[in-house]
């Protein structure tokens, strides 16, 4: 996972997969499988509701796309994901 924002040294295993917020004044999201690895990460709790309510889910048709890039206009308009 060379070049994702991930840090190694914490020793506590990742889920096995998370979303890279990016930078600061970045307002890209995308997927990172962290494979087994180790490292520092946050987490946010939230209910989506009933799965027909739900703005967004990763399934096997959008992974690959997910890896590259989440778009901003799918997730949900929370303030709190924005």
């Amino acid at each position: 996972m060379a070049g994702d924002n991930v840090e190694e040294a914490s020793g506590v295993q990742l889920p096995r997969r998370l979303l890279d917020v990016g930078e600061k004044d970045d307002t890209s999201v995308r997927l990172v499988l962290s494979n087994g690895r180790t490292g520092k990460y946050a987490t946010l709790s939230h209910c989506w509701g009933p799965k027909e309510t739900q703005p967004v889910r990763t399934l096997t048709g959008n992974l690959n796309e997910f890896l590259t890039d989440i778009p901003a206009d799918i997730l949900s308009n929370s303030k709190t994901f924005q």
